[in-house]
């Protein structure tokens, strides 16, 4: 069973705080609270419009509090003359420009067609299994092989970084810990690298994950 909560829709931050209407603020509150307590955020945009502020601001709050994500292109219908290529590129603009969240499920929908309800949420089933998928020790372990094979892990003055081992934590969302000499010197740089290789490898379409770097001491 699925529970969907339809938030109130979002002005912006300061607009908010400058009005005197009580209701607002509290459904704002309401509706972030909402995505901090969701497994799957469905972030409705407008085709023609784009990605807004407000939308970048609950991508941000999706990725804070790790829950999975289905960006809804809504809409689409208004372009007449749209076809796959269309969806292709505006698909990599829109993950270009949501940098942060470029790892979300984006789906094509219009109020007109009665397969888009149907399709939001196949892609809500599709990142929930990403979202509590469990990868085996062997394998995540060929894979961070495989990926320091290609780079290197990262030097600071003396210290040469090496991971002895990695360990899948916990899911929802699934979280990494990996075991090495330095964490330190294991930069952000190199924490995008290994998250682009794990998804590369495994998947993970529509869920962050979290990686963290850990003294093999603890």
């Amino acid at each position: 069973d699925y529970c969907f909560v339809d938030t109130a829709g979002l002005r912006k931050l300061a607009s908010v705080q400058g009005s005197n209407d009580v209701i607002e603020r509290l459904s704002v509150k309401q509706s972030l609270r909402s995505i901090r307590e969701s497994d799957v955020a469905v972030l409705l945009l407008d085709a023609a419009m784009g990605p807004t502020k407000q939308d970048f601001r609950i991508a941000e709050e999706c990725q804070k509090h790790g829950c999975a994500c289905v960006i809804a292109v809504n809409k689409w219908d208004i372009f007449p003359e749209n076809e796959y290529e269309d969806m292709l590129d505006y698909k990599e603009a829109l993950t270009e420009s949501m940098r942060n969240i470029s790892w979300a499920k984006v789906v094509f929908t219009s109020a007109l067609e009665n397969s888009s309800r149907k399709k939001v949420i196949r892609a809500v089933e599709s990142c929930l299994a990403e979202y509590q998928k469990r990868l085996p020790t062997a394998l995540l372990n060929q894979i961070v092989q495989e990926a320091t094979a290609w780079n290197s892990p990262p030097c600071s003055g003396t210290k040469a970084g090496k991971i002895y081992y990695c360990t899948q934590a916990s899911v929802r969302p699934p979280s990494f810990v990996f075991f090495v000499n330095h964490p330190e010197v294991f930069d952000d740089q190199y924490t995008k690298y290994m998250e682009n290789q794990l998804r590369k490898a495994a998947n993970f379409e529509g869920t962050p994950l979290r990686i963290y770097w850990r003294g093999k001491g603890g």
